[in-house]
């Protein structure tokens, strides 16, 4: 779940997390549920949940830039800014990443854009 929305297949559970690369740049927190099962471990457990708790608007005015790089060619590009929360109660925050690589084994390049806006008005 993110921020308590199923986001997984409804037939067989599976959750396509390729759809989700961005995720990272705008977790709050995690939750992590374990199913039912005798063990105290979760490998045996049956179903369980994870929701994933996104960042809320900022109360504070500002932002960062930041840039990341690695070996086979990744980079990172990102940036967010936040309105604070302002005198008529409204407060917004945006942040926006781009992200490219060769990939560690040929064929397996890769390129995305990331996007997150959230806007609160008390």
């Amino acid at each position: 779940m993110i921020n308590g929305i199923p986001v997984n297949d409804m037939e067989n559970g599976a959750v396509y997390w390729s759809n989700w690369a961005g995720l990272g740049d705008v977790t709050s927190a995690m939750q992590v549920q374990r199913g039912l099962g005798a063990s105290k471990v979760a490998v045996p457990s049956i179903g369980g949940t994870i929701n994933v708790i996104t960042k809320s608007t900022d109360a504070q005015i500002g932002g960062n830039v930041a840039m990341s790089t690695g070996n086979d060619g990744y980079q990172k590009y990102g940036a967010t800014l936040s309105t604070g929360l302002m005198d008529n109660g409204f407060a917004a925050t945006v942040s926006a990443a781009k992200i490219s690589g060769n990939g560690y084994v040929d064929g397996t390049e890769f390129e995305g854009i990331n996007y997150f806006i959230i806007f609160q008005n008390k």
